[in-house]
């Protein structure tokens, strides 16, 4: 999802690597199904970052699919963003 040089250091572009990437899975996977995988395949987006550990709380606290994407492309930005 990102370039070679691997993940971006600016959180715009990390959340827009990470919608990208549920929009893949949302196409390619059984969401339903995979939700724990994805919450910890995607908590892992913001590992190192401060305040990582309240974001990847609220990835994990996200009940389905579509809560989760939610979080990441709204209220997460806007909480993302103080940190």
């Amino acid at each position: 999802v990102f370039a070679k040089s691997g993940r971006p250091e600016i959180l715009s572009e990390i959340v827009e690597g990470v919608l990208l990437h549920l929009d893949l899975m949302e196409k390619y996977s059984k969401t339903d199904r995979m939700l724990g995988c994805i919450k910890n395949h995607i908590s892992r987006y913001f590992k190192n970052m401060p305040g990582s550990s309240m974001i990847r709380k609220s990835i994990f606290d996200a009940e389905d699919f579509l809560s989760l994407r939610e979080l990441i492309s709204s209220s997460s930005n806007k909480q993302l963003q103080a940190h």
